[in-house]
């Protein structure tokens, strides 16, 4: 069974909290679930988190430490010197750094293998929606499909 797999996965990723639920259990975690689900698995430490405003977070508190972020700047390449990466040419301006983050989400695989390096993630094509605010708890917990691509 896949889904049992990925818990067993999950575990030996150090995510112990994760467990296997059956059909019952399914129903009580998400209100109005299919009735043909016969099973999932649930991390009681699983959330969600608004993207924009996780990302101006991350981008706050990386100003604070000192470091720059623009916005409307598209990466065009990472700078390497050797076999470092020592910056990023961007549509604005060729950063030089000490220590570069490539944080491009998808684009990230694009600039690592530019720059020489395989990046072991791969891009799969969930369909996210953004609509406007649901009811309290409603859209509790995360729910994914492993038969479809499905996330909600």
């Amino acid at each position: 069974m896949r889904l049992k797999a990925f818990v067993e996965r999950q575990h030996l990723n150090g995510l112990s909290d994760v467990i296997l639920v059956d059909q019952h259990q399914v129903r009580e975690l998400a209100l109005g679930i299919t009735p043909h689900a016969i099973a999932g698995s649930f991390s009681a430490a699983d959330g969600y988190a608004d993207p924009v405003l996780t990302t101006r977070g991350f981008a706050s508190a990386a100003q604070r430490h000192g470091a720059s972020y623009w916005t409307n700047t598209k990466c065009d390449s990472l700078i390497m010197t050797s076999s470092r990466i020592t910056g990023a040419k961007t549509t604005r301006d060729a950063i030089e750094a000490k220590i570069t983050v490539l944080a491009a989400g998808a684009w990230s695989i694009g600039l690592a293998a530019d720059a020489g390096l395989h990046l072991p993630i791969r891009i799969e094509p969930l369909q996210m929606i953004l609509s406007t605010p649901a009811p309290s708890n409603s859209l509790a917990p995360v729910l994914s499909s492993l038969g479809r691509k499905l996330s909600l």
